[in-house]
């Protein structure tokens, strides 16, 4: 990582000092590091196969409301889960 000061900026930059010690971790363990990712709470993937039809519903859908097909897909897939018509 590089950081730059106003004033170097016409020098150059120079290298960002590496961190200190670990990260804070809370009593349960985890990290309390801000930016320090959770890969439990990450969106999973999903692969699907359908049929030519289902597809060409989705394309024209996601050509109507200009949103992509994974968008559409994972929003009908909550919306179910959910317990409400998609």
């Amino acid at each position: 990582m590089w950081l730059m000061d106003a004033g170097q900026a016409a020098v150059g930059l120079r290298p960002c000092p590496p961190p200190v010690g670990r990260p804070p971790v809370s009593d349960s363990g985890l990290s309390t590091d801000p930016w320090r990712l959770d890969p439990a709470r990450l969106p999973k993937r999903l692969d699907l196969e359908v049929s030519d039809e289902v597809y060409a519903q989705l394309q024209s859908m996601s050509e109507r409301t200009g949103r992509s097909i994974s968008d559409l897909v994972g929003e009908i897939l909550q919306q179910s889960a959910d317990g409400q018509p998609p």
